[in-house]
């Protein structure tokens, strides 16, 4: 079995024939009736939606501050993980980004605690909030950095000083690609098994 993200995500897109990344992003007021008994309504929850698209999907992106929220959430982030078929990548969508020591905390965190294939971060703070510096450099994680969005407030702070072209989240993509400096940065396409299914979709709990 693959053990790096890339390849991961490159097996499951071609076993599942999909692009299909499902977020598990649960609050406790949307739980479905039929698991506000269980012992941990949310993980039972994500369960039966981990079992239904278990066959359907690429990957599956658990977005962390759902389960901050909760007072058992890293106990049932851990837990839903666990969940997962260990052929399908994770990626955590985390958002994160500070600098030294901080930035190498939530590395232990997310890699050595959680032990996710990816992660999502916010580069604006520089390269140092990559993550890269402080962790071995034997140790093998993707970073993916979160530069623009699809709302239209995403251009707020990238468009400032830059009318009339959003150059800065621009800037950002390319900056980041470095892996700030440390490390080679490599750019990959997944395609699926068929042509039918080459194109990618999200969707959430």
């Amino acid at each position: 079995m693959a053990t790096d993200f890339f390849s991961k995500l490159t097996a499951a897109a071609r076993k599942n024939n999909s692009l299909l990344c499902v977020g598990l992003d649960p609050t406790p007021e949307a739980v479905p009736a039929a698991f506000r008994q269980a012992a941990n309504p949310i993980l039972a929850w994500n369960r039966v939606i981990i079992e239904a698209t278990a066959d359907l999907v690429c990957a599956f992106k658990p977005n962390i501050a759902f389960y901050e929220a909760l007072d058992d959430g890293l106990a049932t982030l851990k837990a839903t993980l666990r969940l997962i078929p260990p052929d399908t990548p994770v990626i955590l969508d985390a958002k994160r980004g500070d600098i030294g020591s901080t930035a190498a905390a939530y590395a232990r965190v997310i890699f050595d605690q959680l032990g996710v294939d990816a992660v999502t971060l916010s580069p604006y703070l520089g390269a140092d909030s990559s993550m890269s510096r402080g962790i071995p450099s034997t140790r093998r994680q993707t970073w993916a950095a979160v530069t623009k969005r699809v709302e239209r407030s995403a251009l707020d702070l990238p468009r400032l000083g830059q009318q009339p072209r959003p150059v800065v989240w621009r800037a950002g993509a390319r900056r980041f690609r470095s892996c700030a400096g440390q490390r080679p940065c490599s750019q990959r396409s997944v395609r699926p098994a068929s042509p039918a299914s080459d194109r990618g979709s999200a969707a959430g709990a």
